[in-house]
Formats: structure tokens, sequence, C-alpha cells
């Protein structure tokens, strides 16, 4: 009675076993047995095949590093592109009377940008009494993830959420980012919206040992509301 089975994982996927037999009685059992070994083998083809594209759907993707750079407040402009913010302090005395007033302004410039990372330079002005004083620049150099430039970064897309914001739910995309620095480890999970600004709606980052155990040290970064209204 010649029997095939096929029962072997040699791509690491589930499959199928497949078992033939034919009856050796019958004239025509070689022809018979081929037929079937064709037909065993089809399907186990099959098989293969489908549970392969279900696995790689399962599978998480990793994003584009440009992808990752368009999506970053700094990634997606030219060097040269810049930003200046002003803030004025009032100081109040015990009758709530304006005593003394400072205003310091920060200008913040794109001095490089690639796929990988950006620089920053920062300058710094305050005015107090009328007398204007400078600090020296400060350049700031990392990631589009916050990792230092040279570390690199594992990204990894887990699917689709809805976040509440402002009331109405929004469809974000789950990420999951980790990257080394010394000897421990930054792990963070982001919801990402491309339909918002910001499009980082929601960061949990928590900082492992050289272990991966959890550190205790972590921090959650939430967006609460768009689009309010402000007193100028």
């Amino acid at each position: 009675m010649p029997s095939v089975l096929f029962s072997s994982n040699t791509l690491g996927l589930p499959v199928r076993g497949v078992f033939v037999e034919a009856d050796a009685s019958d004239g025509g059992v070689n022809l018979f047995a081929k037929l079937l070994f064709r037909i065993a083998l089809l399907l186990l083809i099959v098989t293969l095949v489908t549970s392969a594209a279900s696995a790689q759907q399962r599978a998480p993707q990793p994003t584009e590093a440009k992808e990752i750079r368009l999506e970053h407040p700094w990634g997606r402009f030219p060097v040269g592109s810049w930003k200046r913010v002003r803030v004025r302090t009032e100081m109040l005395d015990a009758k709530g009377t304006v005593n003394e007033t400072s205003t310091t302004e920060t200008t913040t410039t794109l001095v490089k940008v690639n796929d990988d990372c950006f620089t920053l330079k920062a300058e710094v002005t305050v005015e107090v009494a009328g007398k204007l004083f400078s600090a020296d620049p400060k350049f700031l150099v990392q990631g589009y993830y916050g990792q230092p430039c040279e570390n690199p970064v594992t990204i990894v897309k887990q699917g689709a959420n809805e976040f509440l914001l402002n009331g109405r739910r929004v469809p974000t995309e789950v990420r999951s980012v980790s990257f080394k620095e010394g000897e421990g480890k930054h792990v963070s999970t982001i919801e990402f919206a491309e339909d918002t600004t910001p499009t980082v709606l929601h960061r949990r980052t928590q900082l492992l040992n050289g272990n991966g155990e959890p550190t205790g040290v972590a921090a959650v970064v939430e967006v609460i509301a768009v689009d309010m209204p402000c007193k100028v």
C-alpha cells in the first residue's frame, strides 16, 4: 500500500499533515499513487503559501526612515528653518503691583538634518531692567524619537487603535520604539495620528536596565485638547 505523509515544517510555519494511500490490489496503483502524490504536494504548497501570507500579515512591519523624518516637527523642514519664542514674566509684590519684568527670547534654528537625525542651535537672550543678556548658543543633536544620533532605533508598527481627543475618536497607529542608551534601554509605546497636529497623541516611555527589567523611571505624555482658544 503506497503512502505519502507530509508532516514536516521546513519553513517554521504551521502546516497540515496530508496522508494518502492507494489499494495495492488495484492494477493501476502506480498511476493512481503518482496522481495522489501530486495532489498531496499541491495541497501542501497551497497550505504553506497561505500560512506564509498570514504570518507576514501578522508580523510587525518596520517604519521607513524617510517616513519617520517627515512626521517629525523639524525633520520635514529644510536647513535654516527657525522658530522664536518670547516669554514675558512679571513679578508682583504683596499688593499685586508689578515691580519687575523680564523678557526671555529663545531662537531655535535647524542647522543640519538627514534621514537619521537633526541638529538644532538654541540662542537665548534675557532682558531685565532694560539690560540685555545673551547666553552662549547651545546645540542639540538627536534622532527623531529622542535617541542619540549614533544609536540605532527599532520601530515596529503594532496595529490600529482609537484615541479619545476633545470628545471624538481619532484613528491612530500604535508603534513600539526602542533604543539603547548607555547600559539601559528606552522603550516607548506611541499612538500616531496622521491627520492631526501634533501627530503624536500619546507616548509612554520607560527605562529598562541592562537585564531588561524596569527601573521604575517612566514618563507619559498625552494630548488632551487641540484647537483651544488661549489668551495672548
